[in-house]
């Protein structure tokens, strides 16, 4: 039958067509109905950035909300053991909500200003001195780390994953072992956090990073404003 031919052919004539009034205006409901095409030819990865630049123009839709939970379903990634070993011994996030450590952060900055004011009203009770100072290294710690990784992530571009992809250890397809058992899924949402040589580090929002080939991925550009 032709009729299926006949489909695609119509899908990627309707892809051109609102790809082509998106560049003259920028409009919520055009992104929409451009990730329905996107899905509808198999493109999910296309579908899920479109959608999702959609939503920053409509906000709450039902019917788009629906629709992107349905490619989102299948983005998601275990990490291997080994990726798991690697997050507990080398970076904290990846054991200790961020919650948590905030809370572990505010405290010992409480505690490192009474220590210091005990300290300084009973100089001979040297307790409350190195009280105040391993209060006041780990508050430094925490807060700090959560505030660099804050303003570090707000400045990295979000990026959607297009294609079927094998995330890597380095920015080499040869020299480095997956960071997964399974390949990137087409529609993963990430942060782009440094580029190299035809490569690019994503962090996935549980905090693990992992290196791609930068066609792979798609920007998911601010669009201007609401039509």
């Amino acid at each position: 039958s032709s009729q299926p031919a006949e489909s695609r052919a119509w899908l990627e004539q309707a892809v051109a067509g609102y790809t082509t009034l998106l560049g003259r205006r920028e409009n919520g409901h055009l992104r929409y109905n451009l990730g329905n095409a996107y899905a509808l030819l198999g493109d999910t990865g296309r579908a899920s950035l479109e959608y999702a630049r959609a939503r920053r123009l409509l906000g709450a839709d039902q019917d788009l909300a629906a629709n992107a939970a349905q490619l989102d379903a299948g983005a998601e990634i275990d990490a291997t053991f080994a990726s798991r070993l690697d997050r507990a011994a080398l970076y904290w996030r990846g054991v200790l909500p961020v919650r948590l450590v905030w809370w572990i952060g505010v405290a010992c900055a409480a505690m490192f200003w009474l220590s210091l004011a005990g300290a300084a009203l009973r100089t001979r009770w040297r307790f409350l001195r190195w009280t105040a100072l391993a209060s006041g290294a780990i508050a430094a710690l925490t807060l700090g780390s959560l505030g660099y990784e804050s303003w570090r992530n707000a400045r990295a571009p979000e990026v959607v994953v297009i294609d079927v992809v094998q995330g890597r250890k380095g920015p080499d397809e040869r020299a480095y072992e997956p960071s997964f058992d399974e390949p990137l899924a087409p529609g993963l949402r990430a942060r782009l956090v440094e580029e190299r040589a035809g490569w690019v580090r994503l962090r996935l929002a549980d905090g693990r990073d992992t290196w791609t080939r930068d066609d792979a991925v798609e920007a998911l550009l601010p669009v201007r404003s609401r039509s």
